[in-house]
């Protein structure tokens, strides 16, 4: 059998094709694969820092492991449904392991020096000092003298008042009156 130049044109454009769709496959697993190396880099750097539930949900996907991936976000969003105790438990371990990571540096514990002056003056009642009162003396003030002219007043005359006479009154008898039940006053409300 011989082959044709159409023959070979079409074999060396499979190969061509082949070598193409390969190289594409190898990037995209390269890809792969890069994403999954982050995710365990990632998973190491959140278990080294105490974000122990968080860092295996990352190690399943590293593996591929989707479903156990899955059921640690079920229960990382039962635990925040949950209790606080237990997300205070967990952020406790965190919150350690940032304070040595700060408290390392001369920068950290600066800022954390900072903070807790920060923290200390929202606690602290502030201080009301009152201004001391002002007192405003006015300036002398320079008064003219104002001539007044006399007034004249003029006598009023009263007429005498008649004496009234007043007629004597008559002494009053007072009956004995039955007892009354006692009753409460209403209540105003």
């Amino acid at each position: 059998m011989t082959l044709s130049f159409l023959h070979i044109v079409i074999i060396v454009l499979a190969a061509v094709a082949a070598y193409f769709a390969v190289k594409w496959l190898f990037r995209v697993d390269t890809a792969i694969e890069n994403r999954r190396r982050r995710a365990i880099e990632l998973s190491a750097k959140l278990t080294g820092l105490g974000f122990k539930s968080m860092a295996e949900l990352f190690m399943d996907y590293a593996v591929g492991d989707y479903s156990g991936m899955f059921s640690k976000m079920a229960m990382v969003v039962e635990k925040l449904k949950g209790n606080d105790k237990d997300i205070l438990a967990d952020m406790s371990d965190v919150f350690d392991n940032l304070m040595k990571i700060k408290l390392a540096t001369q920068e950290g514990r600066a800022l954390v020096k900072s903070e807790l002056e920060s923290v200390e003056k929202m606690l602290t009642p502030p201080v009301v000092v009152a201004p001391a009162p002002v007192i405003i003396v006015p300036a002398p003030v320079a008064v003219a003298p104002v001539a007044v002219a006399p007034v004249a007043v003029a006598p009023v005359a009263v007429a005498p008042v008649a004496p009234v006479a007043v007629a004597p009154v008559a002494p009053v008898t007072v009956a004995p009156v039955a007892p009354v039940a006692a009753v409460e006053p209403p209540v105003a409300s």
